[in-house]
């Protein structure tokens, strides 16, 4: 009677603390029971401590219980005791609440491996930095769903899907999106399509006077999917005065296995202002369907020349893993096919059309598998390659890993990082000569790495040379970077074939090409709205002198697009005079007695690499320059 009790006042215990010590308790009343029968010493019978077992004797709905609150390492254990143990340690309702998504789980595990395979004791001391270079991370995610049942009806279930819902890793995710379907609107011919691809097209809302308004996107996967993320790039109008980023305010990412009905809708996400790659997760919970929608809701920008709000986006990529990719996980890929027939109509489904067995179930999931085969053979294929060539960087053949790499035509920023990583000169060196003798247009990234080697080792003369054989990729960036090392002109052509007139005119400014910056102003005045009080404030921060000068100048050769008065100018410049005759006179006095004649620059880094890393490549360039004459 006492033990009853004592397994009674454990139970209570279990159900009002849930964070009690279960393995310690139970080993406490098994000992204080083994010391009870050690003592009995009326009993003539031998004792055999080795067969009490209290736990075995309570009510199995008190033992599933006290299991539930058991980890999963535990529960594996606890299965090994013994057959009574095995069966309700798998029990159904253990294993279904630990598919449940809970808030204070923690859902990631980060693996640091490499495609080489190379154990840390097979790697030499002077070799170490090589090797950690090319560390991959592999990130695994434990995913849960309350929307999710096992496809099986046996009682094990659950605790399959439960570890095939853990076994999703996304080192190998997808881009899932197949094509669009529908938007709300479209300006002209920017439309959804645009955005499939990283490109300078755009898809654009039409203009709302309404900034709280909302716009939307649908888009269709290859196949049903579990999606990670959602990635957008918003649009950044170079191009136009102040280079306006038209982001929405937030926007709501849905799932579904219909362009009709989401079973998936996610919380709001806040779009930063940027033109900067976005990624909005959506884990760790189970996320699968057919189809995405994003709700765009608000918007920031108003364009200028009609006072209308619009958003645009440039790209859209939806991150994760299709159905016919997750073998060997049987249980959970037949689950997510009975979870779509709960939302599609079977008699009416034109994709799938007879799910209603278990046969055919399995017969769609090996169509999706046969669907997807040729791209994952593909994925196989090109990681090989990539195998091949960090196996040849390691082992210190370069020239092999660079014709690898050109040969196979996988020339991408994340090969060129590769690179990097590897911190070796004769590597960067090769394949820039490579790129040279293919005659190949510098990549952005490869534009930006090799201008800062050029100049801050002294080279300018080759960089100009390759420059002006439009073998540099123009972009914002290489612009920002020739301004900030004190080569404003040449920053000024940079951003003027990057169609960014905003930046073209602050870098003649900075150069002191007053009146050049004037002539470009009016020549481009009728397609650019400029805004004295934008461009004065611009300046400002780079020199009051320069400002001064520069608005003399203006007041001398004024364009007639500019409507300068002396309200605007006295508020911008803090002047004191009332007058445009009068204004002129305090900005000359203002000239003689400001003293700081010569804009800020300061040199700025891209990269943290020595200068010479590319000594080997100035060489053969300068060769192949004197060979040439």
């Amino acid at each position: 009677m006492a033990n009853i009790e004592l397994n009674a006042d454990l139970l209570e215990r279990i159900l009002n603390e849930p964070d009690i010590d279960l393995e310690e308790h139970v080993h406490n009343i098994n000992f204080n029971n083994n010391l009870e029968i050690e003592e009995d010493s009326t009993s003539t019978e031998p004792n055999n401590f080795n067969t009490v077992d209290l736990i075995s004797e309570l009510p199995c709905e008190i033992i599933r219980l006290i299991l539930s609150r058991f980890d999963t390492s535990s529960l594996l254990t606890v299965s090994l005791v013994s057959t009574l143990f095995n069966n309700l340690s798998n029990d159904f309702e253990i294993w279904k609440q630990k598919c449940l998504f809970r808030e204070e789980d923690h859902y990631y595990t980060m693996e640091k491996t490499t495609f080489l395979n190379v154990s840390e004791s097979n790697v030499q001391q002077d070799d170490k930095h090589v090797h950690h270079s090319l560390l991959m991370t592999k990130r695994q995610c434990r995913l849960y769903s309350s929307d999710l049942e096992p496809y099986s009806n046996d009682y094990k279930a659950w605790k399959r899907l439960y570890f095939e819902l853990g076994s999703i890793t996304f080192d190998n995710s997808f881009d899932l999106i197949s094509n669009a379907v529908e938007c709300s609107s479209c300006d002209d011919d920017q439309v959804i399509d645009n955005t499939l691809e990283c490109n300078k097209k755009f898809w654009s809302s039409k203009g709302n006077a309404d900034s709280n308004s909302i716009d939307y996107l649908v888009y269709r996967f290859h196949q049903i999917s579990v999606v990670s993320s959602v990635k957008i790039h918003v649009f950044k109008a170079n191009f136009q005065a102040g280079m306006p980023t038209y982001s929405p305010v937030t926007l709501r990412i849905s799932v579904g296995f219909s362009p009709d009905v989401y079973h998936y809708k996610s919380e709001e996400f806040t779009v930063k202002r940027t033109e900067e790659a976005q990624q909005f997760s959506l884990e760790p919970r189970l996320v699968v369907g057919s189809y995405l929608r994003i709700d765009l809701i608000g918007k920031h920008q108003i364009q200028s020349n009609d006072n209308l709000y619009y958003t645009v986006l440039r790209y859209v990529c939806a991150d994760g893993l299709p159905i016919g990719s997750l073998d060997p996980c049987a249980e959970l890929s037949l689950s997510m096919m009975k979870l779509r027939s709960k939302y599609i109509d079977i008699k009416s489904d034109n994709e799938f059309p007879d799910e209603s067995s278990q046969e055919q179930y399995e017969k769609s999931l090996h169509q999706l598998k046969s669907q997807i085969a040729p791209k994952l053979d593909k994925k196989r294929i090109y990681n090989g390659i990539i195998q091949s060539v960090l196996k040849d960087l390691f082992e210190q053949q370069f020239s092999s890993a660079i014709d690898t790499i050109f040969q196979k035509n996988i020339r991408s920023p994340k090969i060129f990082n590769l690179l990097l990583q590897s911190k070796n000169s004769e590597a960067l060196s090769k394949y820039f000569c490579s790129l040279l003798d293919r005659g190949d247009v510098f990549s952005q990234e490869e534009s930006l790495f090799f201008t800062r080697e050029a100049i801050e080792s002294n080279n300018i003369s080759l960089f100009t040379k390759l420059f002006l054989a439009d073998k540099i990729h123009s972009s914002d960036q290489l612009g920002e970077y020739l301004l900030l090392v004190g080569l404003p002109i040449v920053a000024a052509e940079v951003f003027s074939r990057s169609l960014i007139p905003d930046k073209v005119i602050l870098c003649l400014f900075i150069s002191g090409s007053h009146l050049e910056t004037v002539h470009l102003m009016n020549n481009i005045g009728a397609t650019h709205q400029f805004s004295y009080d934008y461009l004065i404030e611009m300046f400002k921060s780079y020199s009051m002198y320069q400002a001064y000068l520069f608005t003399l100048t203006i007041l001398n050769n004024l364009p007639e697009f500019f409507d300068l008065s002396p309200e605007i100018l006295k508020r911008s410049l803090e002047l004191q005079s009332d007058s445009i005759e009068s204004q002129k006179t305090e900005l000359s006095a203002l000239v003689k007695v400001v003293t700081d004649y010569q804009p800020p620059l300061h040199t700025h880094k891209f990269f943290n690499y020595p200068p010479s890393i590319l000594s080997g490549f100035f060489q053969y360039f300068e060769q192949k320059i004197k060979s040439n004459k």
